[in-house]
């Protein structure tokens, strides 16, 4: 029996796009569960960069797109 690899589909956006238009600085996190850590903590400008290599296009669109 060999052994099963598990992988995750690359993740499309889950963006706090309020955040951006709202706010004069965003926190880009590396993962979901700081930024909802965060966000639970008043801090409503944080985006989600799913890991080190994790920053979507949508991501870079929403940062850019001010």
């Amino acid at each position: 029996m060999g052994s099963a690899t598990c992988t995750w589909p690359v993740p499309s956006g889950l963006v706090n796009r309020q955040a951006v238009p709202r706010s004069a600085s965003i926190i880009l996190t590396e993962s979901i569960i700081d930024a909802v850590t965060l966000y639970d903590q008043g801090f409503t400008n944080v985006i989600p960069a799913y890991g080190v290599n994790g920053v979507t296009r949508i991501i870079l669109f929403s940062l850019t797109a001010r």
